[in-house]
């Protein structure tokens, strides 16, 4: 490369902030001479906003690869209960259990609560499951069964897995109910690595009504009542 230095005049008006910018260095001759548009506070500025649009962009992707549902991706402040939204913050880094009627936001509150998860931790992973197209999914009814245990494979990988509208949809069979005895189990014996939220229209109690082998809703409510006990998972009502 070629040293050989000349005196070069910097001599501009700052496109972001409009101050004039004016100093003097030396450059190398065989290079083009620098063309500033920028001062160095607005360049700081430009750059921390570039990496922030380039943290959300990332984020972004994994809500998606998560499987939020597009309509719960974005926070609409105005339309959200700020009272859940703090009882489920407060309980995100365990797991819970979150019961409310229908159309109080528990779904959106959550969604939320797992998008600032994620960006907390770069290497956190998520799953989101609707139960009904869950319960549906392992009855056999649309998946094959390769995609069931893709399926499986992706929910026992997350950090933190979401089971939204558990007991929506009819009667819980011993298959369905056998598979969420897998789930739940396989976060309790993580050692408190991962965390399982769910949420309902149902309390406990009415939950396990739904049920149709009682064998099953006895075991899950007995993996529910230690979880409680070892104070490891959190029952929230909306």
């Amino acid at each position: 490369m070629d040293f050989n230095l000349e005196k070069v005049d910097i001599d501009y008006d700052c496109r972001g902030c409009g101050k004039h910018v004016k100093y003097l260095v030396m450059w190398p001759k065989s290079m083009e001479r620098p063309t500033l548009e920028l001062c160095d506070d607005c360049a700081k500025l430009n750059a921390e906003r570039q990496n922030r649009e380039e943290e959300i962009a990332i984020l972004r992707m994994r809500i998606a690869d998560a499987d939020v549902p597009e309509s719960f991706r974005t926070w609409k402040k105005e339309l959200g209960n700020q009272k859940l939204v703090k009882q489920v913050l407060d309980a995100a880094g365990q797991n819970f259990y979150l019961c409310g009627k229908f159309g109080v936001g528990k779904t959106s509150c959550c969604c939320f609560a797992l998008k600032r998860e994620l960006a907390k931790l770069e290497n956190l992973t998520a799953k989101f499951i609707f139960w009904p197209e869950f319960a549906e999914a392992v009855r056999g009814g649309t998946d094959t069964k390769r995609e069931l245990m893709q399926l499986q494979r992706t929910i026992s990988a997350a950090d933190i897995v979401m089971i939204d509208d558990i007991g929506a949809g009819g009667g819980i069979s011993v298959a369905v109910g056998t598979e969420l005895i897998k789930i739940i189990n396989d976060v309790y014996n993580s050692n408190r690595r991962r965390r399982i939220w769910l949420t309902s229209n149902l309390p406990l109690n009415l939950l396990m009504e739904k049920f149709e082998d009682t064998d099953t809703a006895e075991r899950i409510i007995g993996r529910f009542r230690r979880m409680k006990a070892d104070k490891f998972l959190t029952e929230l009502t909306a």
